[in-house]
């Protein structure tokens, strides 16, 4: 009868691109490499068949198993409690180099209208920056800040600003 009072995650690494944006593997920020399915299951305390839209990550796999426990973790954690229902308006995602690629190093802000991306020499240097309107194009085709017209360019010293902050957050109210 445990299955009727277990909390269960089903979920797997990150995705995997077979030729989107002409690169295949993993390590990038598009969606097709950063998104992960989750599936959760707790009989009686969550509803089944629910499909959320929120904004999750990774990261809230262990807040929220902390919080099914009724524990508090004596360290601050990053990531919530899915369980609370409480939604994020934005989510960091950040890769640090891989035993492939040690140069690869990047940084972005997801939200569920665009997302942001600066991408790092070893010195932490910005190279490179990204801006897709999700909205328009959710398959991240058209990167807004490289169409060589700055009419349609977002702020991007404030998205920057923003992206460095989150980086360098610590708990649950970081995205």
């Amino acid at each position: 009868g445990e299955e009727r009072r277990t909390l269960a995650f089903f979920l797997s690494d990150n995705g995997l691109l077979w030729g989107e944006h002409r690169l295949t593997g993993k390590g990038v920020p598009y969606d097709a490499s950063v998104r992960v399915p989750l599936l959760m299951t707790w009989p009686g305390r969550v509803d089944e068949g629910v499909v959320s839209r929120r904004l999750v990550g990774n990261i809230d796999v262990a807040p929220t198993i902390l919080d099914a426990a009724g524990l508090q973790s004596e360290q601050s954690m990053d990531g919530r409690s899915l369980l609370t229902g409480s939604a994020r308006d934005r989510i960091l995602a950040e890769m640090f180099g891989s035993l492939r690629d040690p140069g690869l190093r990047w940084a972005s802000t997801i939200t569920k209208s665009y997302q942001y991306v600066e991408y790092f020499d070893r010195s932490d240097r910005v190279t490179q920056r990204e801006y897709y309107d999700l909205q328009r194009d959710p398959w991240q085709l058209h990167n807004v800040l490289g169409d060589a017209s700055e009419t349609n360019d977002p702020d991007v010293r404030s998205l920057s600003r923003r992206l460095h902050s989150d980086s360098e957050c610590a708990g649950a109210s970081c995205p």
